[in-house]
């Protein structure tokens, strides 16, 4: 996979996390419960963080990205972990169960392929 499709995918990623996290604060804000346990405004503003992240990949700073990209594979793939684990009716529903689970896991997919240095930069494989 090149550099820039796994950083497309990642950014998708993060659009994904953007969009859930602000239906989850609507929600809260009109009186309905959120869509999943976290505090959107807290789960938003690392999924912005994620974001930020990924211009060290677009400015090709490899070695900083795939290091902040294992970090982030952990922590995403300890949220996947929780998600599993956790009771269903902590999530407004369970098709909302599933979405995050199917965000995260997503996510987590591109992060490790990031963090593991799997993409094309160049025509080379990196790692």
């Amino acid at each position: 996979m090149k550099l820039k499709t796994l950083l497309l995918f990642q950014l998708l990623y993060v659009i994904f996390c953007i969009i859930w996290n602000v239906i989850s604060f609507l929600n809260l804000t009109s009186g309905r419960p959120a869509l999943a346990p976290g505090n959107p405004l807290v789960d938003g503003s690392l999924a912005s963080a994620y974001g930020l992240v990924l211009i060290l990949g677009f400015v090709k700073k490899i070695k900083i990205f795939r290091i902040l990209m294992a970090i982030s594979a952990l922590s995403i793939g300890y949220i996947v972990c929780l998600a599993i684990i956790n009771d269903v009716s902590l999530y407004s529903s369970r098709f909302a169960w599933y979405v995050a689970i199917g965000i995260n896991v997503f996510g987590l997919i591109f992060t490790v392929i990031a963090a593991l240095g799997k993409f094309k930069d160049n025509e080379k494989l990196i790692n």
